[in-house]
């Protein structure tokens, strides 16, 4: 299975903007500036994942497997 998660790129980084979870914590941990080089990481990257509809999506793929022993 294979399908792209589309997201906004505001609420992508709310998360880490928050300080949740490690991509979070160590941007905010660094201050303004460590928070403003992440906060340009990410928007470099959100142009990158861009589709033709301008929507960010990030690629993903599962392996789906049913079985009885």
């Amino acid at each position: 299975m294979v399908w792209q998660h589309l997201f906004g790129a505001e609420e992508w980084w709310a998360g880490s903007e928050q300080g949740i979870g490690v991509t979070g914590q160590v941007p905010n941990s660094r201050g303004p500036e460590g928070m403003a080089a992440a906060g340009g990481a990410y928007d470099d990257l959100g142009v990158e994942l861009r589709t033709a509809g301008c929507t960010p999506a990030l690629p993903h793929a599962a392996l789906l497997a049913a079985g009885t022993a």
